[in-house]
């Protein structure tokens, strides 16, 4: 028919907001779906699901914004840190997918401390920080989650980290000098 019931949308809502079983997601849910459904009709037409679904992804994108506010201000890494964090991150998200999981973590980490992070022993610790800092239970990492794995590893020194990571940022930086001769 070309539209959607909003009865059928509402379940997908559902889905999409999370914790839709409150009373405040309940009523987020019928407010979006009375905004969208723009010629009242009960029905969501397909440029209404456009609007819909940008107004799902305009959530999902300040939820995200706000969690990287706040593990930036929890974890107290530098403005330069950060940035170069962000690189490090975006380097070994090696699918691209946004999230970074174990593997890739393992093969960061392993960077700095060699073998160490590769044994059976340091994959279980590594384990342990990695479920510690995963707040949505994924599994893998958001680029907030990875800043809380970094301010770990950096607190405990786990094996090194935290001094050699000082000197791979030192050698970085030195890098981007001028040499005057």
């Amino acid at each position: 028919s070309g539209s959607i019931k909003q009865t059928q949308l509402r379940a997908l809502l559902a889905k999409l907001f999370e914790g839709t079983r409150s009373k405040q997601a309940q009523d987020l849910v019928v407010k979006v779906l009375r905004d969208i459904d723009e010629d009242g009709s009960g029905t969501v037409e397909f440029f209404e699901f456009l609007a819909l679904m940008r107004v799902v992804r305009d959530k999902e994108q300040a939820e995200k914004q706000e969690m990287e506010r706040k593990a930036v201000e929890d974890t107290k890494f530098a403005r330069d840190e950060l940035r170069q964090f962000r690189e490090v991150f975006r380097t070994f998200d090696t699918d691209g997918s946004g999230d970074m999981d174990f593997e890739e973590l393992q093969q960061m980490v392993a960077l700095l401390v060699g073998g160490q992070a590769m044994g059976d022993k340091g994959a279980k610790e590594l384990r342990v920080i990695l479920e510690a800092a995963d707040e949505d239970g994924s599994g893998v990492m958001d680029f907030p989650e990875f800043l809380r794995i970094l301010r770990m590893l950096v607190d405990q020194n786990w094996r090194g980290f935290s001094d050699r990571l000082s000197a791979a940022v030192d050698e970085v930086a030195g890098e981007g000098e001028e040499q005057v001769p």
